[in-house]
């Protein structure tokens, strides 16, 4: 479909979108990237975010053990693995929040890789500030004719315009 990001145009982003977002605890973000079993956790975070892993899972595709690439990861990445995957899917849940207005939050939750609404509810808030709910309602993010998800017009964010409408 024409206008919309390649896949990996997506990952790009996510993780620019990640380094800006984070202040760096370990030396330089290309440090993580030069170490070749970071590289491959890395890449296959960014394309398995969605599915069901453990540290250990991904430190047998670093092929590292799981102590050290636990410590390996949090000196080069600046964040724990735990830490970069919540941010991560917190990240995607964002934009799908904002691209399909119409789409149950549940539903985003658990395409991103939370296991419960509630879990994604916690993450996303500790991370956002905001829920998820709150989030796609932002008014600087809403558009005039925004819809709300059960199919009717979003309240009006003028409070004056509300009130009227409440009479």
């Amino acid at each position: 479909m024409p206008g919309r990001p390649s896949v990996q145009q997506a990952q790009n982003l996510l993780v620019r979108t990640l380094e800006l977002s984070q202040p760096s605890v370990g030396s330089d973000a290309s440090d993580a990237t030069s170490h070749p079993g970071i590289r491959r956790a890395l890449s296959y975070l960014h394309e398995h975010f969605h599915e069901d892993m453990t540290l250990a899972h991904v430190a047998k595709r670093a092929r590292l053990s799981s102590c050290h690439f636990s410590r390996l990861f949090r000196q080069l990445v600046g964040q724990t693995y735990v830490a970069y995957l919540t941010n991560l899917r917190v990240a995607r849940a964002k934009a799908l929040l904002a691209e399909t207005p119409h789409r149950l939050v549940t539903a985003i939750g658990f395409e991103v890789g939370f296991g419960s609404l509630r879990s994604f509810e916690v993450h996303f808030k500790r991370v956002v500030g905001v829920t998820p709910l709150k989030y796609r309602w932002i008014p600087e993010r809403a558009s005039p004719t925004r819809m709300s998800p059960i199919g009717r017009e979003a309240p009006p964010q003028d409070p004056a315009c509300h009130r009227s409408a409440q009479v």
